[in-house]
C-alpha cells in the first residue's frame, strides 16, 4: 500500500520537499533506460481500451504489515548529501550502504540510545525519521482504543532533554514522524485522529524542537 509524509505546519515545516514510504515512490524514479522508443506515428486506439493492468487494486481492511516490506524515501534539502534517501524501517546502522542511504526508526528508539542511533547515521553519511512515540499503537492508545493527545505527549517529552539539534541542523533527522495512518477509524478505536489533533501534535512537537520538520503517514489519496 503506497503512502506519503506530510507536514501538518506545512508553511513552517518544508524542509523535505517531497515524501513517500511506498516501493512504487522508489521504482518510479528508476532507469527508464531499457524502455522502448515511443513510435513515430501512435497506433489506432481501440473502440474499447484494456482494463489497465497498473490499475492498482482495492485497498485492503488492513494493510501489509512488517518492517521488511515497507520502504522509504524521502527527498532533503538540508543535509550535505543530497537526493532522495531509501531505506527500510527500523533498519539499523550496520545496513546501511550506498544503497541504503537512512532509515525510519520508532520502537527501538528511547531517549539512551537515539544519540548513538543518529551519530552511527551521520558517521555513514546517512539520514533519519525518528518516531518518538514508540511503535506499537497500543503505547498511545486510551483503554477503548482511542488516540490519547496526553499519552502521546508524555513519551514524546521523554525527549525534551536530549540535544537534537545538532542533528536536526546538518540533516541527519529528516523529520519527526508524529503518527500513522491517522485517517484509519478500525485502527484508532472507531475514530479518526482529527486535523486539529494532529496540529496539536505539530506544534507540540515544534515547541520542542522548533526547526525539525513535523510528519505523519497518509495514504495518497
Amino acid at each position: 500500500m503506497s503512502r506519503v509524509l506530510t507536514s501538518p505546519c506545512l508553511a513552517a515545516n518544508l524542509r523535505v520537499v517531497a515524501c513517500s514510504i511506498a516501493l512504487i515512490a522508489v521504482a518510479a524514479c528508476g532507469d527508464d533506460s531499457a524502455a522502448p522508443s515511443a513510435p513515430a506515428t501512435p497506433p489506432t486506439a481501440p473502440a474499447t481500451p484494456p482494463t489497465d493492468p497498473a490499475t492498482p487494486p482495492t485497498d485492503p481492511a488492513t494493510p501489509p504489515t512488517g518492517p521488511g516490506g515497507t520502504m522509504l524515501a524521502v527527498l532533503d534539502n538540508r543535509s550535505d548529501s543530497p537526493g532522495i534517501v531509501f531505506g527500510s524501517w527500523n533498519m539499523p546502522n550496520s545496513y546501511l550502504n550506498s544503497v541504503h542511504t537512512g532509515w525510519m526508526t520508532g520502537g527501538p528508539l528511547d531517549p539512551s540510545n537515539i544519540l548513538s542511533w543518529l551519530s552511527g547515521a551521520r558517521a555513514k553519511g546517512a539520514r533519519g525519521v525518528i518516531k518518538l512515540c514508540k511503535g506499537k499503537d497500543s503505547y498511545v492508545k486510551n483503554d477503548d482504543g482511542t488516540f490519547s493527545l496526553s499519552k502521546w505527549k508524555a513519551l514524546v517529552g521523554r525527549y525534551q532533554n536530549v540535544n537534537l539539534n545538532p542533528y536536526i541542523a546538518d540533516g541527519t533527522i529528516l523529520g519527526h514522524f508524529l503518527i500513522d495512518e491517522p485517517h484509519r477509524t478500525d485502527r484508532w478505536g472507531g475514530q479518526a485522529i482529527s486535523p486539529a489533533t494532529l496540529e496539536a501534535m505539530a506544534k507540540y512537537s515544534r515547541q520542542l524542537w522548533p526547526s525539525m520538520t513535523t510528519m505523519v503517514g497518509e495514504e495518497p489519496r
